[in-house]
């Protein structure tokens, strides 16, 4: 699975750092309290982990790229 990537879209209940949450994965889209980030398949849920204990995550889904199935 080398090269694969995920989305996970986050919905924030309040602030969140962009430099916080950039270290994590690569922010594709923001507004507001919604963002997409894009990350290593293999580190998806560590990284849905991550976002839940430190950040204040109302709603998380992880998804494939577009055009992708795994």
């Amino acid at each position: 699975m080398d090269g694969v990537k995920r989305q996970i879209r986050i919905v924030f209940h309040g602030p969140w750092p962009a430099e916080k949450i950039n270290v994590l994965g690569n922010i594709r889209e923001g507004d507001g309290q919604e963002i997409l980030v894009e990350v290593d398949a293999e580190k998806a849920t560590e990284v849905a982990s991550i976002l839940f204990f430190n950040f204040p995550v109302q709603d998380l889904i992880i998804t494939n790229l577009p055009g992708e199935n795994y």
